[in-house]
């Protein structure tokens, strides 16, 4: 059984990859090609991926294990697991994940949209959640997300060792359909794009019309109210009297998104690297 394990990370277009996945695959029991159904916090694995936190339950763990067995039994060829959370995890938890995985065939898939795109995306969808800091305090504490750091894929393939790994980059300029013909390529699995756009971003505006509620602890804590704000600001009344405005890296940050995109694995090189799509860049052999 091969395992086809999408790490993300964030805002990646993992919502519509997982999505599609779900629909065309999704189940509880195991079949040939089997996108395990997830739980309330689906599309994606999430659970799964916190069972490895290094702060998590142990007696969690066993979540992936039931899938496994379930897999193994039943003639399953390809799981595919995903969840953007698997992107925050340390090393030690990694290989907590590797020990599980024994005996398995492992694909790792890596998403990746433009380091800009993802940045402004990260922290609105914080805004979404009742964070209540500016874009400049979000920049300022980027050290502490891993699923920026350069060495993200070659740190999973260094202590999982998987035995083949796809980097999908994803130009937002391109057709929107490129992600999913891409993963398909690369993993031999088809799925078809999301009819409609999930998990919209929202724009300037909206996030810092938020941002200054949850600041003065009026949405921060009331999550029923951000997501009926959520619902205004991404209805057609709304973008018909709203222009959206995107936002943008503040001037001062811009050698550091340079130094994050000169780091970016659309150049990573090392022996367990299979392949690099995307972005009209012709497939490449490691």
């Amino acid at each position: 059984m091969e395992l086809v394990l999408h790490i993300g990370p964030h805002k990646t277009g993992t919502t519509s990859l997982q999505q599609s996945f779900l629909q065309r695959y999704g189940a509880h029991k195991p079949q040939k090609i089997w996108y395990p159904t997830p739980g309330k916090n689906g599309p994606g694995h999430a659970e799964l991926a916190w069972s490895f936190y290094q702060n998590a339950d142990p007696t969690s763990n066993p979540l992936l294990a039931k899938l496994l067995n379930a897999g193994l039994k039943n003639g399953c060829e390809k799981l595919i697991i995903s969840a953007e959370d698997f992107s925050h995890l340390e090393d030690s938890s990694i290989f907590l994940l590797k020990r599980h995985l024994k005996g398995l065939s492992i694909h790792l898939v890596a998403t990746f949209t433009p380091i800009q795109h993802r940045l402004a995306s990260t922290w609105q969808e914080m805004i979404k959640h009742g964070y209540d800091g500016t874009f400049e305090n979000f920049l300022e504490s980027l050290k502490e997300f891993k699923q920026f750091a350069p060495n993200l894929v070659e740190r999973w393939n260094r202590v999982l060792k998987p035995q083949k790994t796809s980097i999908v980059n994803v130009s937002n300029s391109t057709n929107p359909e490129r992600l999913f013909e891409d993963v398909s390529f690369c993993t031999g699995i088809e799925i078809q794009p999301t009819r409609t756009p999930l998990n919209q971003s929202l724009g300037q505006i909206e996030t810092t019309i938020l941002r200054f509620l949850n600041h003065r602890n009026i949405t921060k804590h009331n999550h029923r109210t951000r997501r009926l704000l959520i619902r205004l600001f991404q209805s057609k009344i709304w973008k018909l009297g709203i222009p959206r405005k995107k936002i943008s890296v503040p001037k001062a940050y811009e050698i550091l998104v340079k130094s994050l995109e000169s780091g970016c694995p659309r150049g990573i090189s090392h022996s367990t690297l299979n392949e690099i799509i995307g972005e009209d860049k012709n497939l490449k052999a490691a």
